[in-house]
C-alpha cells in the first residue's frame, strides 16, 4: 500500500500499490514420491487455491520473485495494464529477443524446449 497520491509511471502491476493484503499460498511434497505427486500439488495450488484468489481479487496481481510458474494469465497476473507498454519497450530495444527468461515480457514468443533450447511461436 502506498501514502503517496501522486501517480507512479512504473511496471509493477499497479495492484501492489492499491493492494491492503499480501497473501502467498504455496504447496509442498515429499521429493521421493512418484512425480505424479508433484504434477497433483501443483495443479492443486494453480487450479483450486490460485482460480480461488483470482476470483476474490480478480484486479490483484503477483510478485514476480514468488509466482506461480504456471500462473496462467502470467502477463495480467505480473504486470497488469502495464503489459502492452513494456511490451513495445521490449520489441524496440530487443527486436532480436536477445534477453529471454521464462514469464519475462515477451516471453510467450518462444516455447522452451526440454533440453532448453527455445523455438520460435508461429
Amino acid at each position: 500500500m502506498t501514502i503517496s497520491h501522486r501517480p507512479v509511471d512504473s511496471s509493477l502491476n499497479p495492484a501492489w500499490r492499491d493492494a491492503a493484503v499480501h497473501l502467498i499460498s504455496g504447496v509442498k511434497w515429499n521429493d521421493r514420491l512418484p512425480i505424479s505427486a508433484a504434477e497433483k500439488a501443483i495443479a492443486q495450488v494453480t487450479n483450486t487455491t490460485g482460480y480461488a484468489m483470482r476470483q476474490l481479487a480478480p484486479d490483484s496481481g503477483v510478485y514476480y520473485n514468488e509466482a506461480n510458474p504456471w500462473e496462467p494469465d502470467w502477463q495480467w497476473a505480473f504486470w497488469g495494464p502495464n503489459y502492452p507498454r513494456i511490451l513495445s519497450i521490449k520489441q524496440k530495444y530487443d527486436p532480436d529477443n536477445l534477453l529471454w527468461c521464462h514469464h519475462c515480457v515477451g516471453s510467450e514468443s518462444f516455447v522452451q524446449q526440454n533440453n532448453g533450447s527455445l523455438c520460435p511461436v508461429f
